[in-house]
């Protein structure tokens, strides 16, 4: 005899979504499943959808419709920002420690925004510093 509170078997010969808290069965319609990614993929947050299901009369945890909503999931083209230290940048770095090669980040960063015009944070100055193969270590 099939177990009735397994994870695929209701009893009627169905197919269930998974086991619900404290020993009940959670069994969500195919109908309900596809219009829970459906709204997922239009952007809509797990908390509207369970209000949504509420209004209509559907009950389903935050937790079942998270578990629905995996399935949907849409890959959102990640925007990447153009980069900081541009080859340009690199070279106008390069050309000022091959000056003076005992000058320090924030010089270097001073010399960038008053020679050139170019704004840059002091991390990304010295992240190009260490890529060119220069060391901002003490002189001996």
């Amino acid at each position: 005899m099939q177990n009735i509170l397994s994870r695929d078997w209701d009893g009627t010969g169905k197919k269930t979504q998974g086991v619900g808290g404290r020993g009940r069965e959670v069994c969500v319609e195919q109908q309900v499943s596809e219009l829970i990614r459906t709204l997922r993929k239009k952007g809509w947050t797990t908390s509207t959808i369970a209000k949504h299901l509420a209004t209509t009369g559907i009950r389903a945890s935050l937790r079942t419709i998270q578990r629905h909503c995996r399935c949907a999931v849409v890959e959102k083209k990640k925007e990447r920002k153009p980069r900081k230290v541009t080859s340009q940048v690199m070279e106008i770095i390069d050309s000022i420690l091959r000056t003076d090669d005992e000058l320090s980040a924030r010089k270097v960063k001073e010399l960038l925004q008053s020679r050139h015009n170019i704004t840059i944070g002091l991390h990304s100055v010295r992240k190009a510093v260490r890529n060119l193969g220069w060391n901002f270590g003490k002189p001996r």
